[in-house]
């Protein structure tokens, strides 16, 4: 039970985009507290946001000393280690997170993305669809689900997914953006410049988007 004022502050910023003030309400609340594993697991998750991928695992593995059913944390170091390239361990712990809950998409997603690095597809897009299958709004499941696709070359099936993902969250802008690409790849040019004119109406800052549109013009 997260019942540690600090631990729930920074959980509010965090989701506010305040990811420094929450940093420090979660370690403010392991100052006060140690044995909080949520606490280490939210910390480990803050941390990853700010690409701090070693304190954060450190933090994911100190909240599994403390609770070794924490799939949370298992999920996050499995996150993690795929960013770092150590996609072998990134896939043990994703399956360990698997194992402890079964009905989370999120480690499913991970596995997948640690999948797809290794160029094993077919088993990517297996843990994709399982994670839609868990979660049918999961956004980033279908973007990378579509991604996947797509380097199979199977062009209408990817848009099909990122066009999934954009009604669910119509903002997102690596839906959009991946759209884009996939509609280019198959010579939809018209369309593909509107989904990078899109990106760059929701980031107007994005180097991509606009790197993207001057490439389909």
């Amino acid at each position: 039970k997260q019942d540690s004022p600090h631990n729930n502050l920074g959980v509010l910023l965090e989701k506010h985009g305040q990811v420094d003030e929450a940093i420090a309400e979660y370690r403010r609340a392991i100052e006060l507290d140690p044995n909080q594993d949520y606490s280490h697991g939210n910390l480990g998750n803050a941390l990853e946001k700010q690409g701090k991928l070693d304190e954060a695992i450190a933090e994911y593995r100190r909240a599994i000393e403390l609770n070794p059913q924490c799939n949370f944390a298992y999920c996050g170091i499995g996150w993690g280690l795929c960013q770092k390239g150590q996609l072998d361990e990134a896939m043990d712990a994703c399956r360990t997170a698997i194992e402890i809950e079964p009905k989370s998409p999120h480690p499913h997603v991970n596995l997948g993305n640690a999948l797809m690095q290794s160029g094993r597809l077919d088993e990517a897009i297996a843990e994709y669809r399982t994670a839609i299958e868990l979660d049918p709004e999961f956004t980033i499941a279908h973007i990378n689900l579509g991604d996947a696709l797509s380097r199979q070359g199977e062009q209408e099936l990817a848009v099909a997914e990122y066009r999934t993902a954009i009604e669910f969250e119509p903002e997102n802008i690596h839906a959009h953006s991946r759209l884009g690409d996939a509609l280019l790849k198959q010579g939809q040019f018209d369309e593909a410049i509107d989904e990078y004119k899109k990106s760059i109406e929701l980031d107007p800052n994005s180097l991509r988007a606009h790197i993207d549109l001057g490439k389909a013009l």
